[in-house]
């Protein structure tokens, strides 16, 4: 036994870095302690998003909490 001819060569276009997210805004119900961030889709170079990461400053004004949002390219929105 031994190693399978090789394969042919196969080209392979990688899509880009998505560019920055803008039109970022919240909208705040204090009643339930939560905020809901929307935003808009930023060119993906046409590659579908698969995750949005959200940091939230604390009250300390130094400390981030991490919150990923899956949301496949299709959901633009965050609740907190």
């Amino acid at each position: 036994m031994g190693y399978s001819p090789e394969s042919t060569v196969t080209t392979v276009r990688v899509a880009r870095v998505p560019d920055v997210t803008l039109n970022i805004a919240t909208t705040t119900y204090l009643s339930e302690n939560k905020v809901l961030v929307h935003w808009t889709t930023p060119y993906s170079g046409g590659s579908p998003i698969i995750e949005y990461i959200v940091k939230i400053l604390e009250n300390d004004g130094v400390t981030y909490t991490r919150d990923s949002v899956y949301c496949l390219g299709v959901d633009e929105t965050a609740l907190q």
